[in-house]
């Protein structure tokens, strides 16, 4: 549809207008409005200009810039300024100018101009960088090659006439002050949704000192209602096809889109302290989020975020499914997180491992130690629910799946009751990630007797044994079938392997020894040490998408590993 379409008559501009005035004497401003100096500032840091403070007053006595408001210490007549009431002293009027036709074109145009008399000081919302922007870029017909001079200096010059006729020509027609006046009312409907919205958007909310929280939300309540009945009547076709327009800007003064978002999960303070054109693109999204929140006020339904507006296509349900909401900046930290998690940006926890006992926990410790996203939990044996403790655990999970966290799972098969609550877990969908059993123990599923026996011998030897050779050793290790049978083998032999005992250096020298020797052709493939394929696992796990695995996948109760939950059995999801 075009853009003439969706411009809006007089009577609704009025309104919109009236409504800026209202904010400003209710004292309801949460943005504070800019003199021209502050504005040039902004629009300079943003880049979404090179105007000046001269260039901004000019701008706005010429009528391409309207302003929030204007003020004056006597009463002015000029056409289109027209008065709102006083404040104090001071004269409040509303700016409804539009800029004239002019049958020879605009170049030259503020030669023509009287200096601005110094008691009206027009102000102006930080939105209004919009219209700068727009201004800067139709005034910027043609872009000179910096080799042009080198080239051919009198090219410049037919460069430059072409360049003054051509604008002339473009600014003379009718429809040019149409396209200021309606980028100028839709800055002022951002304008006047901004304080209704603000606390929603930026999580604060400002007042005068002689004000009060109570008060300012009263009033601010009233503001939304009068925004919000004023957009039932423009409707919603109109104010969505400016919001797409305005995330196209966004986008095309700076196209970092994922980036956008980000930024806008900062605090509003860290947003504020942002420079350059992805500062300006940020404005612009902000002003674009005010119209949708108040839309959704106004016809109580959701309408897509602002990086599902403007260029190319975000597909809802891919967001859906890869966050598990298609609502990222609704103040949802789960939903928050995982959004960044697809940048690497999440250092909360992503993997909660569980283990029974203090060998396995010592071995993943040490290789996990450092890193902030896997927390190891020991719980020593309490998976069955006994006095309470194995609903502790069940809750756990359950707190996983609120907090999209995956939950691993490390047990040893020598305690059928244990394997018992784990199953019930998987099959009642209590668990997003995978479980492990360990047979008959930690130590004897991953490590042969004569490797168990080498490195309780080199534990030894670092405690003073002598007189004892591996090749005798092992003879006597040899029986063992359990880590409980070698342990007591051990004990037996010498007092140098008393302190030899599953837990602390004992977990941390087999998981690396484990490491050191793998039996997989690759690290943690199939063929290798069940704690090398578990904490390849886990490595990989800080690149998986939560959402997708919850969505797609479910443990089998059966082996603990991931399969399709459409099907019946299925190949665990490996890696």
């Amino acid at each position: 549809m075009k853009r003439e379409a969706h411009y809006l008559d007089k009577e609704l501009i009025h309104e919109i207008n009236k409504l800026n005035i209202f904010i400003e004497l209710k004292l309801c401003r949460q943005y504070k409005l800019l003199n021209s100096q502050d504005l040039s500032k902004l629009t300079n840091d943003n880049k979404s200009s090179d105007f000046s403070k001269e260039d901004i007053e000019n701008l706005w006595q010429l009528g391409f810039l309207n302003a929030d408001i204007v003020y004056s210490y006597n009463e002015i007549n000029i056409e289109g300024i027209i008065f709102a009431g006083k404040k104090d002293d001071i004269f409040l009027y509303l700016d409804e100018r539009e800029l004239p036709v002019k049958a020879s074109g605009y170049s030259n145009a503020i030669s023509n101009l009287e200096r601005i008399h110094s008691e009206i000081v027009p102000m102006f919302h930080p939105f209004r960088c919009y219209v700068l922007y727009k201004i800067y870029n139709s005034l910027k017909f043609c872009n000179f090659s910096s080799i042009q001079i080198l080239l051919r200096s009198k090219g410049l010059d037919e460069l430059i006439t072409w360049y003054i006729n051509r604008f002339n020509d473009w600014s003379s027609k009718k429809e040019i002050p149409l396209l200021f006046k309606y980028w100028n009312y839709v800055t002022s409907l951002a304008v006047i949704s901004e304080p209704g919205v603000h606390r929603i958007i930026f999580n604060k909310v400002t007042w005068d000192i002689s004000d009060n929280y109570k008060s300012i939300l009263d009033r601010l309540k009233k503001i939304r209602e009068k925004v919000v009945k004023l957009f039932q009547t423009i409707g919603e076709v109109y104010i969505e096809y400016y919001r797409d327009e305005i995330c196209t800007d966004a986008e095309i003064i700076d196209s970092n889109k994922y980036l956008h978002l980000i930024i806008r999960l900062m605090k509003s303070d860290e947003r504020e302290k942002l420079k350059g054109h992805i500062s300006s693109a940020i404005l612009f999204l902000a002003m674009a989020e005010c119209l949708r929140r108040t839309l959704e006020l106004a016809f109580q339904k959701e309408y897509p975020e602002e990086d599902e507006c403007g260029f190319g296509e975000v597909f809802r349900d891919a967001k859906l499914l890869l966050q598990g909401s298609t609502r990222v900046l609704d103040g949802n930290r789960v939903v928050a997180n995982q959004f960044l998690r697809r940048f690497g940006l999440d250092y909360g926890i992503r993997i909660n491992i569980y283990v029974e006992g203090t060998t396995e926990f010592e071995a993943l410790n040490s290789e996990f130690s450092t890193n902030s996203s896997v927390l190891i939990i020991n719980l020593r044996g309490q998976f069955k629910e006994k006095q309470g403790k194995g609903v502790s655990f069940r809750e756990s999970l359950r707190n996983d799946i609120k907090s999209k966290i995956f939950s691993l799972i490390l047990l040893d098969g020598d305690v059928s009751e244990n394997y018992r609550a784990v199953r019930k877990a998987a099959e009642l969908d209590e668990i997003c990630g995978m479980f492990f059993v360990s047979k008959p123990d930690f130590e004897f599923q991953n490590f042969k007797i004569d490797e168990l026996t080498e490195i309780a011998f080199q534990l030894a030897v670092k405690k003073g044994l002598k007189n004892h050779s591996l090749d005798e050793l092992k003879k006597n290790t040899g029986k063992a079938k359990s880590a409980k049978e070698f342990f007591k083998i051990l004990h037996n032999i010498s007092p140098f392997f008393l302190s030899i005992t599953k837990g602390g250096n004992w977990g941390k020298e087999l998981v690396k020894y484990a490491i050191k020797n793998p039996n997989g052709k690759e690290f943690g493939d199939k063929n290798d040490r069940l704690i090398n394929y578990v904490i390849r696992i886990i490595y990989n796990g800080f690149n998986v998408s939560y959402e997708v695995t919850r969505q797609k996948y479910k443990v089998d109760p059966e082996s603990g590993k991931l399969i399709e939950r459409n099907a019946q059995t299925g190949t665990a999801m490996h890696n």
